[in-house]
């Protein structure tokens, strides 16, 4: 029996995520290495 089913990974939205994993990750791993800095925030969020 073959198997038909097509993966989400296999189309070009499947492509387009991966490639959005792999830029967060790079995000992720100049962040935590002191690459890039937390900006400061200029205004405050209302208290709940």
């Amino acid at each position: 029996m073959v198997s038909c089913y097509m993966l989400v990974a296999d189309t070009d939205k499947g492509v387009e995520i991966r490639q959005q994993i792999s830029d967060l990750q790079d995000l992720l791993y100049a962040y935590r290495h002191g690459f890039i800095k937390e900006r400061e925030r200029k205004f405050n969020l209302p208290m709940k």
